[in-house]
């Protein structure tokens, strides 16, 4: 199975992503937006994984306390591609998102599961695909507010000739505010 941890966006920030990517679909001659019920910021990604170790996991992640969090999108930036250039709204780093990245990646490892070691910036992936009419537009849509993270999640990803397609296979709280724990 494909797999990854990713911190789901919230509701409230889809109409804000929306009309980002609408804008700059309007400064490009094609791209493909991402569908915005799958918009997730990804802490980490397992090419494969079998059951067995994904339950391990699961069990491992369901033991650890992790600390609450509060994204702030401070930019929109673009990798190239063969294929046109890919947009994201990145994300400010924090030492809570570090910690969170740390604890997933020790747990892969303690379990032996192999997961993609890049470290790269935290991201929101909004286009792909895209190549623009001019080759620097000024984007005017407001960046999203900051936004309260209630959870992280484990999810199963399958490639389709439509795209991909993601299942939720497990939910893990992070300590917040109202978290009988403390």
């Amino acid at each position: 199975m494909r797999m990854f941890v990713s911190i789901k966006i919230s509701e409230n920030i889809l109409p804000y992503i929306q009309r980002i990517q609408e804008e700059l679909l309007q400064y490009a001659f094609k791209g493909k937006k991402t569908p915005l019920e799958m918009m997730h910021l990804t802490i980490s990604f397992m090419e494969r994984m079998d059951e067995k170790e994904c339950n391990l996991f699961r069990d491992l992640l369901h033991s650890m306390i992790f600390p609450s969090l509060s994204l702030e999108f401070i930019g929109i930036g673009s990798f190239r591609s063969v294929h046109g250039n890919l947009y994201y709204i990145k994300v400010k780093e924090s030492e809570e998102l570090d910690y969170i990245n740390d604890k997933v990646k020790e747990a892969l490892t303690s379990l032996g599961i192999h997961f993609d070691k890049k470290q790269g910036l935290y991201h929101i992936t909004i286009l792909r695909n895209v190549i623009l009419k001019n080759k620097y537009e000024l984007i005017t849509s407001p960046l999203p507010p900051n936004v309260e993270v209630i959870s992280i999640s484990l999810i199963e990803s399958h490639l389709t000739q439509k795209g991909a397609i993601h299942i939720e296979r497990d939910r893990f709280p992070l300590l917040g505010k109202t978290s009988t724990l403390i």
